[in-house]
């Protein structure tokens, strides 16, 4: 079973982690357009960028509930999508195939 979550609250634990992980700015951006906030409006930027702040630290920095995590790059997905796929299928242990 798998679940896909923004962990906005940030409660979800796992044991078992596939993290995409979208450069800051990128992110902040997205999350003021998918909320339609103003992107002038410097009090929603700093809130955006203080929760993706937050969720970088749960998740990469401090994390220690995982007992297996694969780290996936939008921006390398995006310019090597095969090795970055290799990654998800080493995860769950299926052998990558191009074919």
């Amino acid at each position: 079973m798998t679940l896909h979550t923004h962990d906005m609250d940030l409660e979800v634990e796992r044991q078992q982690v596939i993290y995409l992980y979208k450069e800051p700015v990128a992110t902040i951006y997205s999350q003021i357009q998918y909320h339609e906030e103003n992107l002038d409006d410097v009090n929603r930027m700093a809130h955006w960028s203080e929760c993706y702040g937050r969720h970088l630290e749960k998740w990469l920095w401090e994390e220690s509930m995982t007992e297996q995590k694969t780290l996936v790059r939008h921006d390398r997905l995006k310019a090597d999508r095969e090795r970055e796929f290799a990654k998800v299928c080493d995860h769950f242990s299926v052998r990558f195939n191009t074919d």
